[in-house]
């Protein structure tokens, strides 16, 4: 079973994703509202695929993508985002992030790009 972490700073969307994923029998090894949850869940929970929101409150996802790819090379990162602008778009690219996801999104979408991240 592949472990799946949210962070978002909406409690609304992570009860949302997080109700989508269960019915799609995904695990989730965490969850939390800000970039530094994530550096900090990362590092006691078993994870394949983050997905991740880049504008939060504090450090961004944008800022922590880098990192996170360099100390955990097999981690998966899903960006779900309402921003779809070009420079966004091409710094995500150049990250490397394994897709990205635009709010709004309807279940079908979400399900469809972690079961092709996660190769199921």
């Amino acid at each position: 079973m592949n472990n799946i972490m949210l962070i978002d700073d909406s409690p609304v969307f992570r009860e949302t994703v997080k109700n989508i994923l269960s019915r799609e029998n995904f695990a989730l090894s965490g969850e939390g509202s800000t970039a530094d949850d994530a550096v900090k869940l990362l590092e006691t929970s078993k994870t394949d695929l983050l997905l991740l929101d880049i504008l939060m409150p504090g450090t961004s996802g944008l800022d922590i993508i880098s990192g996170l790819k360099t100390k955990y090379p097999g981690l998966k990162i899903l960006v779900v985002t309402a921003l779809n602008q070009k420079p966004i778009n091409d710094e995500l690219s150049h990250l490397n992030v394994d897709g990205i996801l635009y709010k709004p999104f309807d279940h079908d979408e979400l399900v469809y790009e972690v079961n092709r991240i996660l190769g199921n």
